[in-house]
């Protein structure tokens, strides 16, 4: 009952623990005493497999199969130099030990599982012929295709817990737990609750959810050319390039708040007054909420503050957003665990890469933002990056 109430981090705890235990126990064993166990272990296994079915022995297989595919996808050149000139050897030992009867047999199966496997092999795919993906065929039947079947998904990798086809290489999801990715956390509140739809507010926020984020968003849309046609049926055109636009932080005395300007004004109330302004169908507490919500945990508004606020003796300064944590003409190598900030503040002079953000503290022109820069969507869509570069996910469903 205690391991069927146990949590998946339980579960791991505990055999973790275990197998601790068993490594202490077996590297104080005498010889005897492990070959005592071994053997016990052995009969233990012929009692179990010999009571089990055949979806059970299947299953078994299946799932051995796959753990040792993805052991030996993750292990290193002399690892597996070591584990196949042990198999070997253990090969040879148990070989000159057996009777003529016992060859026979072993040869004998050899033989019907060979056969077995070559009636089972798949067929060689229409698609490795010359230009066949070019060549429709209305006789082949290409739904039966080897190259497309490949088996349900059903497989969980043991490292990442990744699901994966039948026919999918084993290691190709994290190589053999190699590549390992920070778990996604839940959106904080109160996006959190705006995204169940349960509630009159959640449900007027997923219905107007691109306009709640188009009055947060910090750049701007921009293309190469616009076309507008007006009539019955009024059509947005865009031809040639779409980029994105960043203004400075400060509008000119003679200019109101914009985009990113709007995180800046007086009070939360006057930046809360100038979005819904900007958008007149949105709530305003959904808009109080969601703004405290980015000021608390938007890392790039968060810089944006306390470099404006370190700077505000002057205005001769630019806020720049690296692309790259590393200073200016310096080599990516030596800079792996680097100690520059990614928002920093450049001084008149300063150099900067050619991909990097750079933010006029005070009028200026538009600058346009690098597409390749990791800051360039969480500038756009403030609502999915809600901490800056990292996204969140963010699933609901549309009321």
């Amino acid at each position: 009952m205690a391991r069927g109430s146990e949590s998946a981090e339980e579960r791991s705890a505990r055999l973790a623990k275990d197998r601790q235990c068993h490594r202490t126990a077996r590297a104080s064993e005498s010889d005897e005493q492990r070959s005592s166990r071994l053997a016990q272990d052995r009969q233990c296994h012929r009692t179990a497999r010999a009571s089990e079915s055949d979806e059970q022995r299947s299953s078994r297989l299946a799932q051995d199969q796959q753990c040792h595919r993805t052991a030996r996808a993750s292990e290193s050149d002399e690892k597996r130099s070591s584990r196949l000139a042990k198999d070997q050897q253990s090969h040879h030992n148990a070989r000159s030990l057996e009777t003529e009867e016992q060859e026979l047999l072993r040869r004998s199966s050899n033989r019907v599982r060979a056969s077995s496997r070559r009636n089972k092999a798949p067929k060689l795919s229409i698609f490795l012929t010359s230009r066949a993906g070019l060549k429709y065929d209305p006789t082949v039947n290409y739904e039966n295709d080897a190259a497309v079947q490949i088996g349900g998904l059903s497989i969980t990798c043991l490292f990442c817990k990744a699901k994966k086809f039948e026919g999918e290489p084993p290691g190709m999801c994290c190589t053999g737990g190699k590549v390992s990715l920070p778990l996604l956390t839940p959106p904080p509140q109160p996006l959190k609750n705006l995204i169940t739809g349960e509630t009159k507010q959640s449900n007027d926020f997923l219905k107007r959810i691109r306009m709640y984020n188009s009055a947060f968003q910090m750049t701007s849309f921009g293309a190469s050319r616009e076309i507008v046609e007006k009539g019955f049926m009024p059509t947005f055109k865009v031809q040639g390039q779409v980029y994105h636009l960043i203004g400075s932080l400060e509008p000119s005395p003679e200019e109101d708040a914009k985009f990113l300007q709007i995180y800046f004004m007086g009070n939360r109330k006057e930046q809360c007054e100038k979005r819904c302004s900007n958008f007149e169908q949105l709530n305003r507490d959904t808009i109080y909420e969601l703004q405290d919500m980015l000021h608390s945990h938007n890392e790039l508004v968060q810089s944006f503050k306390t470099m404006r606020d370190k700077m505000s003796l002057t205005t001769n300064y630019k806020i720049v957003i690296r692309a790259d944590k590393k200073p200016v003409k310096e080599h990516a190598r030596r800079f792996n665990a680097p100690d520059a900030d990614e928002v920093a503040i450049l001084l008149v002079g300063d150099l900067h890469e050619k991909r990097d953000i750079v933010i006029e503290a005070r009028g200026g022109k538009l600058q346009r933002a690098s597409e390749t820069h990791k800051s360039y969507d969480a500038l756009q869509y403030p609502l999915i990056f809600l901490e800056g570069a990292r996204w969140l996910p963010l699933q609901y469903s549309t009321p």
